[in-house]
């Protein structure tokens, strides 16, 4: 590989299924507050986006106080965290073909990293960034530069399942990857270029050989 590419992983059902989890937790904390059950497509909206502003939107709850509750109740339900399948061995061939990898989410920081320890992964990123580890969240590229500041590369890919990492990828001026079995619709990201359109991360794989 002639250029130094940094790969910008996605991780909450990019790289591991949390919507299991993610599900429980909203609904933990809806029954605490005494507010109506979160719906399955409610949930899916969400992942990869700001869950603190959705508390606020959804519910009129503190974000603080609320968001607090919730990583409680995240970590009760932790158990159910899954690697997406064929996620390990795709890092761990990214990063003998010489990608850097790394991860930008809105989860946050700390209990992002604990997932990766958990999982055994730690080896396979260079750096993560997660909310509350800056003033910033995806898809706002200083979030992403924080850690980008401290590698030396030529070429940045963004690869994740939502709208913010599409704009995240557009704001970085990276090569936008999207990864979902089931594909956007027509006036799901009108405003944003997405480059390569993948079901699986079999088809990313396909797509990082194709861009080394």
């Amino acid at each position: 590989m002639d250029q130094k590419t940094v790969l910008i992983w996605d991780w909450d059902n990019t790289l591991v299924d949390t919507y299991e989890v993610i599900y429980r937790s909203l609904n933990d904390l809806s029954a605490h507050y005494g507010k109506p059950a979160v719906t399955p497509e409610e949930t899916l909206s969400i992942i990869g986006n700001s869950g603190r502003k959705y508390l606020f939107q959804r519910f009129g709850l503190d974000m603080e106080e609320a968001s607090a509750f919730y990583w409680n109740c995240y970590l009760k339900n932790a158990r159910y965290v899954q690697p997406i399948k064929g996620a390990q061995a795709l890092l761990q061939w990214a990063q003998k073909q010489g990608f850097i990898n790394t991860v930008d989410s809105n989860k946050r920081g700390d209990v992002l990293k604990k997932e990766c320890h958990d999982l055994g992964w730690d080896s396979y990123f260079t750096a993560m960034v997660g909310s509350e580890d800056t003033p910033f969240e995806k898809p706002s590229k200083e979030m992403a530069m924080s850690i980008l500041k401290k590698l030396t590369y030529d070429r940045l890919i963004v690869i994740g399942d939502g709208l913010s990492d599409m704009q995240l990828a557009q704001n970085l001026k990276a090569t936008a990857v999207f990864v979902r079995d089931v594909p956007p619709v027509s006036t799901e990201f009108k405003s944003v270029r997405i480059d390569f359109d993948c079901k699986d991360l079999n088809q990313v794989k396909e797509v990082l050989a194709h861009l080394r």
